[in-house]
């Protein structure tokens, strides 16, 4: 089903009867009266009994950013509050939930101390968690929701929030906070909250202008870095669901993109409920929540059923790539899940991007002479081979090339799903055919690529570090191809 979040002045009817044409179990709204009480709706409809309560400031969003996937993690709903009072609706929300804490986010200019004397009546304990600014504030809430650690940590830049919406359901579900940054340089109480959490992936959201390049650098010191960055927040948003949650999710929340109240509480739901927040123009549904809606449902908003195929089948899974793809596959040891990559030179060659946006190119000829002896595939996996040395971020020209590429797979292999992955990094050693920075604007082209409703996320493979690389540093050696080989079998043979 889609959860939308705030009444018609944040998501006009016209977005519901958009909605609506999706092949999905139904259409609610939570909403009430403003955004106070729309948070209490939320919380009333989403939790049963919880012992805590998350309160931030319902005017301003900077100390408000990162109490969605913190509530998430303790299974609490958040609540708003003006900053000199305790609206009349939270006040309500708080009697019915009657819970043991009450933990106020942010310092006394968020929420004043006069609002936490009036929530402590209530008879709850009241904490509050507050920093010398929003990063240190951010920071605080990650080691009070996550005192034992996390696997990963979502960072934001902390100046504007949408990236911050679009992080939080998706850091909720993989059960890490979210961080903030400065554009060009990391807070000290960012980079320290990193350390302790002793995360093994940090995912970025947002495109270099919000979190640049040097910042993504100094990040890789702690731990290795993707990023999600879309056009615009709603592409965003978009990428981070694609990012986290697969097709199936049994929930979908959609908010406005203009402003964050609703988004911040329904963060918490949707961490409940395993689902993803999107965001979308006030007045029409937008493209890229639309196309992500699609993904996670298998259907299409016009009404016409495009269930994804399941795994196996007639045929085995096709793959498109390059020379460390065709080793991938050489690395699998159970026959039939992938076609095969046989010996010696691959049937239709190796190739980066520019090789295969050459329609002319003879590795069509080759990949269309497997197409007529194996059959179409039901699954086709298409690992970016990018090399690429102008920032992290894919160009005009990559981009062009990935929707030449897409293009192409479509006309040949009428209803398969593509699965796109970015290519392997690679832990302490150099590819120089690829550089780092073909491995990050292949992470962020895999982000875009998903955004289409023909294709899903496919399989992240390990990095290649000394002990599975060759000595050129670019390629698998025989144990690297066997770890790759399996997590392939893994992913599309459920092994």
């Amino acid at each position: 089903r889609v959860v939308v979040l705030g009444g018609p002045g944040a998501v006009a009817d016209g977005v519901i009867a958009q909605l609506a044409t999706c092949e999905v179990s139904g259409v609610d709204r939570l909403f009430g009266a403003d955004r106070y009480a729309t948070a209490a709706e939320i919380a009333s409809a989403t939790f049963a009994g919880p012992t805590t309560v998350y309160v931030a400031t319902g005017t301003d969003f900077p100390d408000a950013l990162a109490a969605g996937p913190a509530a998430a993690a303790t299974n609490s709903p958040v609540l708003l509050v003006n900053s000199t009072y305790v609206p009349s609706a939270t006040s309500a929300a708080l009697a019915s939930i009657d819970p043991d804490r009450i933990v106020v986010l942010g310092g006394e200019a968020a929420v004043s101390k006069s609002v936490e004397t009036s929530l402590a009546a209530s008879g709850a304990v009241v904490t509050r968690i507050a920093g010398s600014d929003r990063n240190s504030t951010a920071a605080l809430i990650s080691a009070h929701a996550f005192p034992d650690g996390a696997d990963v940590a979502f960072v934001v830049d902390g100046g504007d929030f949408p990236d911050a919406l679009a992080a939080g359901a998706s850091a909720a579900n993989r059960n890490g906070p979210v961080l903030l940054t400065n554009t060009d340089t990391v807070p000290a109480a960012t980079l320290a909250e990193l350390e302790r959490l002793d995360v093994s992936e940090i995912v970025i959201v947002g495109g270099t202008a919000a979190v640049s390049a040097t910042v993504a650098t100094v990040l890789k010191s702690v731990a290795p870095v993707t990023r999600i960055a879309g056009s615009d927040r709603y592409a965003t948003a978009a990428a981070a669901s694609a990012f986290s949650f697969p097709p199936g999710a049994d929930t979908i929340y959609v908010a406005t993109g203009e402003d964050y109240p609703d988004a911040l509480a329904g963060t918490a739901a949707a961490g409940a409920n395993g689902g993803p927040v999107l965001l979308t123009q006030s007045g029409a549904l937008s493209a890229a929540a639309q196309n992500e809606i699609e993904r996670l449902t298998g259907s299409s908003c016009s009404g016409e059923s495009t269930p994804i195929p399941p795994v196996g089948g007639e045929h085995p899974v096709g793959f498109l790539g390059c020379s460390n793809s065709v080793r991938a596959v050489r690395g699998i040891d159970e026959p039939g899940v992938l076609w095969s990559a046989g010996e010696g030179e691959h049937p239709y060659g190796g190739g980066d991007l520019a090789a295969w946006a050459d329609l002319s190119d003879s590795r069509w000829d080759r990949f269309q002479e497997y197409l007529d002896s194996e059959g179409a595939p039901q699954w086709l996996w298409w690992q970016l081979c990018v090399k690429h040395s102008g920032g992290p971020d894919p160009s005009a020209d990559e981009i062009s090339q990935v929707g030449t590429i897409l293009a192409e797979i479509k006309r040949r292999t009428p209803g398969t799903e593509i699965f796109v992955s970015p290519i392997n990094d690679f832990d302490g050693v150099t590819c120089s055919r690829l550089g780092k920075y073909g491995v990050e604007a292949a992470e962020a082209l895999s982000a875009l690529l998903a955004l289409d409703t023909s294709v899903s996320l496919g399989p992240v493979l390990s990095p290649l570090d000394e002990t599975t690389v060759e000595p050129d540093g670019c390629h698998q050696n025989d144990l690297g191809m066997a770890m790759h080989g399996a997590e392939l079998v893994a992913f599309f043979a459920g092994g």
